[in-house]
């Protein structure tokens, strides 16, 4: 499992842990899996 740290544009960040799957699109758009749920 690999943490994500997402850095916004107006300074803020976020850290996801246990992040199993990252996918950049592109243009400022990733995906990411945790357990068994999906965001994007």
């Amino acid at each position: 499992m690999a943490t994500l740290t997402i850095n916004y544009s107006g300074g803020m960040s976020e850290t996801i842990q246990n992040a199993f799957d990252v996918i950049d699109h592109g243009d400022g758009e990733i995906s990411y899996f945790i357990g068994s749920g999906f965001a994007r």
